[in-house]
């Protein structure tokens, strides 16, 4: 009967004992790394504009500036191929009972690591001076979510 013994693993899956702390703390710094590197979506600005196409004084476009602050794109190429991530997109939300509406899809984009975007809105306002607002939301599978109030 043997009692005690060596570890195999330990010994074949670490360095020795006297370099572990330099490889944990470069292992840290590298993690750190990464986790600042992660995409995170921002509104930098919105505007409104009432539609210059349009033939009523209802229907505004919001040009809505969007950034990613982080080094990594909301999405890799390969998540991309294999649709395992949705596009980033925007929304607006006008709250129950609002007479406003989105006009046409939301757009759907994507943002490189750093990239900045302006993405262009329909909205057609209601009749009460109430149903001229919305809360704006960039919503981004890998970035986050960034929101803005927006009164026009």
């Amino acid at each position: 009967v043997e009692i005690g013994g060596f570890n195999p693993k330990f010994f074949s899956q670490n360095g020795p004992p006297e370099v572990l702390e330099k490889w944990a703390h470069n292992q840290a710094m590298f993690n750190l790394y990464m986790a600042m590197s992660l995409p995170q979506v921002e509104i930098v600005d919105v505007k409104v504009a009432a539609a210059k196409a349009s033939k009523d004084s209802a229907t505004h476009e919001i040009r809505v500036t969007v950034r990613n602050t982080g080094r990594l794109p909301t999405a890799l190429e390969q998540a991309k191929k294999i649709k395992i991530v949705q596009p980033d997109r925007i929304v607006a939300d006008f709250g129950r009972g609002s007479g406003s509406r989105a006009i046409g899809r939301p757009p759907e984009f994507w943002l490189g690591g750093g990239e900045t975007k302006t993405i262009t809105l329909r909205v057609k306002a209601g009749s009460a001076e109430t149903d001229r607002k919305a809360t704006l939301k960039l919503l981004s599978t890998r970035g986050g979510v960034a929101e803005r109030a927006v009164t026009w």
